[in-house]
This record gives structure tokens, sequence and C-alpha cells, in this order.
């Protein structure tokens, strides 16, 4: 039974109107026009991804207005994050807007939950941080990995922009089996890819993961090997460094360490006070201290979660809820049962 494999995959994806969509971002960024912080603007940049992923999946160059629009909402958020921004990279809330009002009528979408934004506390802006740890070359090409791909490939390409690279994105959809991914650029995409090659350009290559088999990295990766771009060239962005020998894509060790992978950090945003990390079931080291008398706990699925410093004056629990209007959700759920007396009220706090 060694080799038996239980996992079930499902199809993760629901149908939205791209109508609705396009209206809570419009209504996003005009309270960005009278108010700019850092949260309304993060979360106009989760809907602006899941849009163009959408409109992507369907229609490649409807997609390129989406597209823009990612980027501009990207590099408003980078904008906010800098230390000491110029003053020329100013975002133009209202041009942003209007570029949002312009999308073309948008029609069903499939959408699906990007995980790293709704459970894992994975923020984008981790990968304009790793994006430094890119060596310098003169061009870019970004390839993100549809669906989450999408928003982490435009922070990503903003960020390289912001060191003066000469940056182009595109996106790939791979297909196939989830162990067995094949990936195929558009005859569009392919000029962009080709003449990436022919001007000595580097690749990026921007995901979440990988997964259980790296196989939607390889199947990137690899196509751009096919078009001609030197494996040397290729680079592969994840949120963590993989145990390479347990991928279970075929010959997946060898595969992957013909590219150069760059993880992101592995610590993740928090407040401040977030100190003592209780996830993964160590909540149960502060409430039962035999560990004989632990109650079950599907410890990889644990919401991240944190406590104060000990002996703080206001002693804390810190939960990740999720980014974006993925949290919303679950804070406003949290409030019902909060107020119906079954738990603490919650309050919110960065990231």
């Amino acid at each position: 039974m060694s080799g038996l494999n239980l996992l079930v995959f499902r199809g993760g994806q629901r149908r939205a109107s791209g109508q609705e969509l396009k209206a809570a971002l419009t209504a996003q960024l005009e309270r960005l026009c009278s108010h700019c912080s850092h949260k309304p603007v993060l979360d106009a940049l989760l809907l602006a991804g899941e849009i163009e992923c959408g409109v992507a999946d369907v229609d490649a160059e409807a997609a390129r207005s989406c597209e823009l629009l990612t980027d501009r909402i990207a590099e408003a958020l980078l904008f906010l994050e800098a230390a000491d921004p110029p003053d020329f990279a100013q975002p133009n809330f209202q041009n942003i807007l209007d570029t949002a009002r312009a999308l073309s009528n948008l029609t069903q979408i499939s959408i699906s939950i990007p995980e790293g934004f709704a459970y894992y506390a994975l923020h984008p802006l981790a990968y304009a941080d790793v994006m430094r740890k890119i060596p310098a070359c003169e061009r870019l090409l970004v390839v993100g990995i549809r669906s989450i791909g999408t928003t982490l490939s435009a922070v990503a390409a903003v960020a390289a922009r912001t060191r003066g690279l000469k940056v182009e994105r595109i996106t790939v959809r791979p297909q196939g089996h989830p162990y067995n991914r094949n990936a195929e650029f558009t005859p569009e995409q392919m000029i962009a890819v080709s003449n990436s090659i022919s001007s000595g350009a580097s690749f990026v290559v921007v995901d979440e993961g990988p997964g259980l088999s790296g196989s939607s990295f390889l199947a990137v990766g690899e196509a751009l090997e096919r078009a001609g771009a030197p494996a040397s060239k290729i680079v592969l962005m994840s949120s963590h460094a993989p145990s390479v020998d347990t991928l279970c894509a075929t010959d997946a060790a060898r595969r992957w360490q013909r590219f150069r992978c760059v993880p992101v950090a592995n610590e993740v945003r928090r407040p401040d006070l977030a100190i003592e990390f209780v996830g993964g079931g160590q909540w149960r080291r502060h409430l039962i201290g035999n560990d004989s008398e632990w109650p079950a706990s599907w410890t990889s699925f644990e919401r991240l979660k944190y406590l104060s410093p000990a002996g703080h004056n206001e002693p804390r629990m810190f939960k990740f809820a999720g980014l974006g209007h993925y949290g919303d959700v679950v804070s406003e759920r949290e409030r019902k049962v909060a107020a119906a007396g079954f738990g603490p009220m919650p309050r919110a706090e960065s990231d």
C-alpha cells in the first residue's frame, strides 16, 4: 500500500459576474481617490488580479487592459511601502479608476480562491522583496502562473521596474493532471518570449507553491526552454523552498535542479506584538500540559496564530483571517459569532 495515493482533487473554481467584480473594484478605487492607505490598495490589487486571471482564461486580448490595471495598482502598493518614494511615482487613483471604468463589458468568468492570500498569510509584497535577490539584468520577462501567480507576477514585475529593468509580463495556465502539467504559450506570448530570448533577457516564473508535485513550475520552465530560453536564465520564484526529492512529478528532482529557485522569506508579515507561534496545534501546549491528552488537530491546515509576549499588559491572540475581501468575510462571520455570545469580538490588525 506504500504507493497508494488517496488524495482527491476537486475543481476549486466558481463562476462569478465580471460586471459585479468590476463594480466592486471601481467602488474600492473610488474610496482610494478620497483616502489612500495600505489595506484598501491591497484589497483593490487582489480584486484586479482576480479579474485579470478570469478574463485571461477566456479572452487573451481583453486581458491586456486588465494586466495594465493590475500593474498600476501594484505600483501604488509599492509606492505606499517605499521608505522614501520619489514624488513622480505617486499614484493617480483617479487615473487608475478611469482605467477600471473603461474595462470592456465583462461576462461570467471563472475564479478560484488564491489559497495563499486567503489562508496562509502569503503577502504579495513578499515577491517584491525577493525580486531584489534576482541578479541584475537589463531585460526581464516575468511569467505568472494563473491563478494566484497573476497578482504575484504583477508585484514582482513592478518591483523589477523600480530597479530600472526593462520588464514584460505574461501569465499562463498549465493544463493536465496535477502531477503532470503542461504549459503552452499563445502565439502573441511566443512573440514576447522570442523577443526576450533574442535580446538576452532573463526569465522569472512566479507562483505560490510548489505543491506536492512542482509540475506547474516545471511545465512553464520547460516551455520556456522549448522556446529557446537557456535554463541558466530561468528563475523559479516560489513561496517556499521545496524538498525536491519529495516532489512527485516524474523525475522532479533532476528537472527542478536545472533551474534556479528563489523562494520568498519564511517569516510572514504580522503585527509587532504577534510573537509566540501557537498555530500548527501548538495552542494545545497552553491548554493541556500532558501531550498524551491532546485532541487531534490537522496542523497543516490550521490558520496561523500567535500570542502577545508573556506579561504584556493586554494579552492578545492574533489569528490570520485572510488578506483583502477574503479576510473581510471571515471577520464578519466572527463578529456575528461574538455578538451571539459564542466567542470574543475580533479586532482588525495589520496584515
